[in-house]
């Protein structure tokens, strides 16, 4: 909890970040609890008689996990991300196929969420699959617009999450006064019996769709196996304990009670194979069912769900800018200017991350349940490698522990640890066999494929930062300085270039501009003094239309003039008003500060013009 509030600010800020994670708890397990039936139903009579011990099994698992997390009794790690803490315990290329796990994982959770939201509203409505697509295409447009204004969709959202639960639990327990009305047949203990056989199953037992129902009912290990510390980025307070306990066994009652109902509400049977689809699709046939007469609810609450999995698909981009700004701290991704969180849903890296994502989104809904087994895939991985870390620092922890206390609170989460190595690996077996081969095997090579490609990058980031750290303190300390400034017309942004290289107190300022093969000399030295600047003009020929070598030989001619001596070059730069005709301005100069800033001693400075009135030098 936040601290130095009053106890009304107190309940306020709990209630914001509970309303404001709950969607990404929620929507996972909701997912799994439309998917998990279906392929129940095609399993045959072993697996839908051991469903409910499938369910009660991911329960008690994700207690354990949870507990493993450090969430409990408000234990937070420092590290924001699961990569980095295998990175700091196992080492850089486990840590790179950590975030590779994890990355994969944000792509598939965004994806599958945006294709639930599109199929809610087409079966619902009952749509022809041709407008999937620009329905598909308005949930990503929604997203980028709420990325680019944040601030007033984080109000929002605390609202609408509220609204989602109600309706939700009203629909919930709907559900059970309507199963409760009919008799409260089969019971739970009959569910539960081993001799329980599902009526209409298939006759022969489809191995391949049980292990994969068992695979997606670990959707709900999902939420409390976060590849990054949960908190919102515009505070960075990591979530209490006592609310990801909270959300954790909402959405774990959710999905136990979603799943209970699809097997005993009367009149539908989730084993007759004509009546499922494979996808999130039967919840609107579920709901169909509950509601009965008042079927003209469908659509709007239909329609509700859709936009929860939105806010949820949301959160999640949220957690995929802090990822990756996390792992770029630790060397895992292309470095980025840090950026407030209002800012980072517009950084290349993010959009980058939506175009990939999209792509995904537009092939998932047909194969929902393969995007849930790679997505519990990919958390699973990061979850096994981020457990064998914790397992690592806890018994490191333990063995430099100084009172007894700290000892016993180490060991304690070190047996935790070692019983969620052995759930993921459990997990991760499980998935194995319901997986396809071939595209397990496709799976398998993306995620070792951009591993490797994450460790290449920061065994480059590694070596650099070592090149870095043996430089030596040059033997001749350089005793003389000229400011030159490259100009290629003279303009408004020249002399501005000019008058700052001059503000910078250098003793000697040249000017120097690379005749172009029509130009002429004697012209360009009359313009030059019409300007009434004092300072000196240097004309350079162009070497067979090669502006920078010409330039690259000056310099190094006059670098070797005097090996004391360091150049400072002032390259003008425009900056329009509208950031999307950047890339049409200052292409020269920035090739020419790309090449020129290899040179020794010579150091590179930027002078801005803003949309014709001048603005501070970068």
């Amino acid at each position: 909890m936040l601290k130095n509030l009053t106890p009304r600010e107190g309940w306020r800020e709990n209630f914001i970040q509970l309303a404001f994670f709950a969607p990404k708890f929620w929507f996972p397990a909701l997912i799994a609890a439309s998917v998990f039936p279906s392929l129940i139903a095609y399993s045959g009579p072993i697996f839908s008689a051991v469903a409910l011990w499938i369910v009660a099994f991911m329960l008690i698992a994700g207690l354990i996990t949870t507990l493993a997390h450090g969430y409990s009794l408000g234990q937070t790690h420092r590290l924001d991300s699961t990569a980095a803490l295998v990175q700091a315990n196992l080492g850089s290329f486990l840590g790179a196929l950590t975030a590779a796990a994890s990355l994969l994982a944000m792509v598939v959770a965004v994806a599958a969420l945006v294709s639930t939201a599109t199929t809610f509203i087409v079966v619902s409505v009952g749509l022809p699959e041709s407008y999937r697509v620009w329905i598909l295409i308005s949930g990503f447009v929604l997203l980028l617009l709420a990325l680019f204004r944040p601030e007033p969709v984080r109000k929002v959202i605390p609202w609408l999450t509220l609204v989602i639960f109600v309706v939700g639990f009203l629909m919930l327990a709907y559900g059970f006064w309507h199963y409760l009305r009919n008799g409260a047949k089969p019971g739970l203990l009959e569910l539960l019996s081993s001799t329980t056989k599902a009526k209409n199953a298939v006759a022969d037992a489809n191995l391949e769709s049980g292990w994969r129902a068992a695979a997606v009912a670990a959707l709900l290990l999902v939420p409390v196996t976060p590849a990054v510390t949960l908190f919102r980025n515009e505070n960075r307070q990591p979530l209490s304990g006592l609310i990801f306990r909270i959300l954790g066994g909402s959405a774990a009652a959710m999905f136990a009670a979603t799943v209970y109902l699809s097997f005993t509400v009367a009149g539908f049977h989730w084993t007759r194979l004509d009546t499922v689809i494979q996808g999130p699709g039967n919840l609107a046939l579920l709901l169909g069912v509950l509601l009965d007469k008042h079927g003209w609810l469908v659509i709007p609450v239909m329609s509700l769900f859709a936009v929860g999995c939105l806010i949820s698909a949301y959160i999640y981009i949220s957690s995929a800018s802090t990822l990756l700004a996390d792992l770029s701290r630790h060397d895992l991704t292309v470095h980025q200017v840090p950026v407030s969180w209002m800012r980072r849903g517009r950084s290349a890296s993010i959009l980058i991350f939506m175009t990939v994502t999209f792509g995904v989104a537009l092939t998932v809904h047909s194969r929902m349940g393969v995007a849930a087994l790679t997505w519990v895939t990919f958390v699973a991985i990061s979850s096994f490698l981020g457990q064998v870390a914790r397992m690592r620092m806890w018994r490191s922890r333990f063995h430099s522990g100084v009172t007894f206390a700290q000892r016993r609170q180490s060991k304690r989460y070190y047996r935790i640890a070692i019983i969620s190595v052995i759930i993921s690996l459990i997990i991760l077996i499980v998935v194995s066999v319901a997986f396809n081969s071939f595209f397990e095997f496709y799976v398998l090579a993306t995620w070792v494929g951009l591993g490797l490609l994450i460790y290449i990058l920061n065994f480059y980031y590694r070596r650099v930062q070592y090149k870095m750290s043996q430089l030596e303190h040059a033997e001749t300390p350089v005793k003389h300085t000229l400011a030159l400034v490259l100009v290629s017309r003279f303009n408004a942004s020249a002399l501005k270039a000019i008058r700052y290289a001059w503000a910078a107190h250098h003793p000697n300022v040249e000017v120097v501009h690379v005749l172009e093969p029509d130009e002429d000399e004697t012209g360009v030295r009359h313009r030059w003094q019409e300007l009434g600047i004092t300072a000196t003009l240097t004309l350079i020929p162009d070497e067979g239309g090669n502006h920078l070598q010409s330039v690259q030989k000056y310099l190094n001619a006059k670098l070797d003039m005097d090996p004391l001596t360091s150049i400072s070059v002032y390259l003008p730069r425009y900056v329009p008003k509208c950031k999307a005709l950047g890339l049409l301005h200052n292409a020269a100069e920035r090739t020419y500060a790309r090449h020129l800033v290899r040179l020794a001693r010579v150091t590179i400075t930027w002078v801005s013009l803003l949309g014709g009135k001048e603005s501070d030098a970068n």
